[in-house]
């Protein structure tokens, strides 16, 4: 009958109801979290377009390679931009940033701030630099450890990448496990969830605006009236 019918569609919808809630509020929150990495990392680039877009970039492709979601990333950028480095130095370390977070969680150091490696990479000297890279991978040898405290700058930053490629390979970019493949499964979902979050809070600003615009109108001829 009608009425049962009409009873089945209004079960199957508060059956249904809640999770289309935290649907929509999981996306509007993935949105407000990637716009707030994006100004971020324009506060960090001192708001030069092309870094911007090019670092951006970046990140959204690494995103799609590794278990890291391309907010972490551009995090991990905006840190190092605040520290100094430009676009380019940005663009060289990013990748080494991924990797050594992938190993910290990898040997079972505890799960990976991409945040604070990137911080511990822009300012820790070759000495401090080496304890801070146990702690995330584990014991170095008195050889790498000597090679480290003896190199400067950029030099120090392209022999660690030489000693992580050779104990781990490419690890931040190996989804050769179940972990690591859901990880970034999960990164590919919520990059659909901003999407559909960005076209809803895109919808309330539209029609917030409408109505402060008829508003205005009403107070205008509401005025004029009196």
């Amino acid at each position: 009958s009608s009425l049962k019918n009409i009873g089945q569609l209004t079960a199957g919808y508060f059956a249904i109801g809640p999770a289309i809630q935290q649907f929509t509020r999981e996306s509007v929150n993935s949105f407000l979290e990637s716009e707030t990495a994006s100004k971020t990392l324009s506060a960090a680039l001192k708001g030069n377009q092309a870094d911007i877009d090019r670092l951006t970039k970046q990140a959204t492709e690494l995103q799609s390679k590794s278990i890291f979601s391309d907010e972490q990333i551009m995090n991990a950028q905006a840190m190092f931009g605040f520290m100094g480095k430009n676009a380019d130095e940005i663009e060289q370390l990013i990748p080494l940033v991924i990797n050594l977070g992938a190993a910290q969680e990898r040997t079972g150091n505890g799960q990976a701030n991409l945040v604070q490696i990137s911080k511990m990479l822009a300012r820790s000297t070759g000495e401090e630099l080496s304890g801070s890279i146990e702690r995330l991978i584990g014991p170095l040898s008195e050889t790498e450890k000597q090679m480290l405290n003896n190199a400067q700058g950029m030099d120090r930053i392209n022999l660690l990448s030489e000693i992580m490629t050779k104990r781990f390979g490419d690890i931040g970019f190996q989804l050769d496990d179940t972990a690591s493949q859901w990880k970034n499964m999960n990164n590919q979902v919520d990059e659909f969830k901003e999407g559909f979050g960005k076209g809803l809070v895109e919808s309330i600003n539209t029609g917030l605006k409408a109505l402060q615009r008829i508003q205005g109108e009403n107070k205008k001829n509401s005025d004029k009236f009196f």
